[in-house]
């Protein structure tokens, strides 16, 4: 099993328990660390369409500061030319 299928399986799993949660801090934050598990995993496209889904007041202060990079840098990857160009 490589990295890859772990950082995936990690993603659907948070992904799964976001939908159950009931108060949106929680959901928030489930929904960045899943995003960042994709990420981690090179589903650059995954990540940025879950991330995109994430309200930046119900995060933590600490991971609030996170949120506007980690989608520059997503959307960055996700580009259709990002992986020609490495």
């Amino acid at each position: 099993v490589s990295a890859r299928e772990h950082y995936s399986e990690a993603g659907r799993l948070l992904e799964s328990e976001s939908r159950s949660a009931r108060d949106p801090e929680r959901r928030h934050l489930l929904h960045f660390l899943a995003a960042s598990q994709y990420f981690a995993g090179g589903d650059y496209a995954q990540a940025l369409k879950l991330v995109r889904r994430v309200e930046e007041r119900y995060l933590p202060e600490q991971t609030r500061q996170l949120l506007r990079p980690f989608i520059r840098d997503a959307e960055e990857r996700a580009s259709a030319s990002y992986l020609p160009t490495m």
